[in-house]
């Protein structure tokens, strides 16, 4: 386990450092930091059907984490429904294998509101941007692509695609 962690906090550094060469929002060394994490694992009894033989991949359960202190703390699993799952600006984004679209947030677990419906086709991608954290886009089934900016109050705001 003590090395599942180095091996998120190295890569978790390696981010940082790449996005900001003057690592100006890191704490100090020595300081406390908390980092929420979006972690996929297999289920006992996936993993238990799993043969290495198929060409099927074992299907994996979402859970939020926290990594503090050197250690992760794993919550719950996520709706097992969970396609596609990310954050921004605190807040989980979430897209089902039946098209449904919604957010969360991180801090507390309430659920903010349905996004979008994409009607029975599975989300293949939630994307976010770190430069931009407003600004969310889903890529649903039949190429449908939904874009959109999240704004004060958690209101989200649609800006193209189909609704």
């Amino acid at each position: 386990m003590e090395e599942h962690v180095k091996g998120i906090m190295d890569a978790t550094k390696n981010l940082f450092l790449e996005r900001n060469e003057n690592n100006s929002f890191l704490p100090s060394e020595g300081k406390d930091i908390a980092i929420w994490l979006l972690v996929q694992s297999v289920s006992d009894d996936a993993r238990h059907d799993y043969s290495s033989d198929c060409q099927t991949n074992p299907i994996g359960l979402w859970r939020l984490a926290l990594l503090v202190k050197n250690m992760v703390i794993l919550g719950s699993p996520l709706d097992p429904r969970a396609a596609a799952v990310n954050a921004s600006a605190g807040h989980g984004i979430i897209g089902t294998h039946d098209g449904l679209v919604y957010m969360w947030e991180l801090s507390t677990g309430t659920k903010l509101g349905t996004l979008h419906d994409f009607k029975g086709g599975t989300i293949s991608c939630i994307a976010t941007n770190g430069s931009r954290p407003r600004v969310i886009a889903v890529a649903g089934a039949g190429g449908q692509l939904q874009v959109y900016l999240h704004g004060r109050n958690n209101i989200v705001d649609h800006l193209g695609g189909d609704r």
